[in-house]
């Protein structure tokens, strides 16, 4: 028997992704099947595009559907207690020195992360070197280009 994957979530994490289930099952699947339908109307489908590009979105949000559906099934929340700024821990916001610029991310599960946002996963080479530390140590990731050096200043 295979093993279920657990996915590890912050709380809000979670609850994001319930959103976005719902709003995927409520609003979108209806609209959707309102477009293919409406398609269905004109007659002839053959030659309509639209028919077929709301197909595809259809089975898109079908297959998203049903990825939510098996990581909320499947998750684990782990939230770092925000007082708890002895180690890094997902839910953490972890402040770095690099070079001579600072960064702050902040460690969320596998699901969560959004680079554009500092939004970095416990399952990254980033995240998997900084769990754990302490502030004035120092997290080390091997990159293709060699490895880099973070040193931690803050958790928060």
């Amino acid at each position: 028997m295979a093993k279920r994957k657990h996915y590890q979530l912050t709380k809000e994490g979670l609850e994001n992704l319930k959103k976005e289930l719902k709003e995927r099952t409520d609003v979108i699947r209806k609209d959707l099947q309102d477009q293919l339908d409406a398609d269905m109307q004109e007659g002839d489908i053959s030659e309509n595009t639209s028919y077929y590009r709301v197909q595809e979105e259809i089975a898109s949000n079908e297959r998203r559907i049903g990825e939510l559906q098996t990581i909320i099934a499947n998750a684990v929340t782990v939230n770092g207690d925000p007082g708890d700024t002895d180690t890094v821990d997902i839910g953490n916001s972890v402040t770095i020195k690099v070079r001579d610029r600072e960064i702050t991310y902040h460690i969320v599960g596998s699901t969560e992360a959004d680079p554009a946002q500092n939004k970095v996963s416990v399952d990254s080479p980033l995240g998997r070197a900084l769990i754990g530390k302490k502030i004035g140590e120092n997290a080390v990731v091997k990159t293709p280009l060699g490895s880099q050096s973070y040193d931690i200043i803050r958790i928060g």
